[in-house]
């Protein structure tokens, strides 16, 4: 998951190097009374990184080590709570809620104990490559010029998008033209520029996923071990 508030905190130091006598300022920042300047630039994200393409999504798994080890006691009487219960081969088979245990009855036969042996276990990586959008408003005298500065940090080669890369592992997919975003008031109005920017970023998921490979016990006091 892509922490959005770090990006966005992170982003203000490359932004100060940028501009001169400009306040900057997060959209959901507060400021004191009487400390907002003329010349300010407001940022925000305005489109979070939770949507993607579903062929964008990248899996793939690996085995890795795992000493669990899980006895358990049971009979064919037990009040076991069962999510399934189905027949393979005449041998009843029994999920509990836990997902990776697996329980083997036979009709005639009772378990009494043993243990699930949990010699490796499965990562599973998930790659997503989500995109969003960073608006940018500009106000004051120097509105257009600060952000002429910033669009050129993003749009020219080895400056914005090797800062997104280092530091975020993302990169720019669209810069947006500069447009008049005046906002007109009931008797008044609000003179402001503004473009955004489309950036995607790369997030890792991994899940564990828990196999059996060993089941061993005693069945009506002989002993077994079956692989699974």
């Amino acid at each position: 998951m892509i922490n959005t508030n770090k990006f966005l905190g992170d982003l203000w130091d490359p932004l100060d190097n940028i501009l001169v006598d400009t306040q900057i300022l997060k959209a959901d920042q507060e400021v004191p009374p009487g400390k907002l300047k003329e010349n300010r630039v407001i940022y925000s994200m305005i489109s979070m990184p939770g949507s993607y393409e579903r062929q964008s999504i990248n899996q793939f798994d690996k085995t890795i080590p795992n000493d669990e080890i899980i006895y358990f006691t049971l009979t064919l009487d037990d009040s076991i709570d069962v999510d399934e219960a189905y027949l393979i081969d005449d041998t009843t088979i029994i999920e509990t809620h836990d997902d990776f245990f697996k329980a083997v009855f036979n009709d005639e036969d009772i378990i009494t104990g043993g243990y699930v042996d949990f010699e490796e276990d499965i990562m599973r990586t998930t790659i997503l490559y989500p995109e969003a959008t960073i608006s940018f408003n500009s106000f004051g005298p120097n509105a257009i010029n600060n952000l002429q500065q910033i669009r050129e940090w993003f749009n020219i080669p080895n400056r914005g998008d090797i800062w997104l890369h280092d530091n975020w592992g993302c990169s720019i997919m669209n810069i947006g033209e500069i447009e008049n975003r005046t906002a007109f008031l009931e008797t008044d109005f609000e003179k402001r520029y503004g473009f955004d920017v489309i950036v995607s970023f790369k997030d890792v998921v991994e899940d564990v996923l828990e196999t059996i490979e060993k089941v061993t016990g005693r069945i009506n006091g002989i002993y077994y071990e079956e692989d699974i």
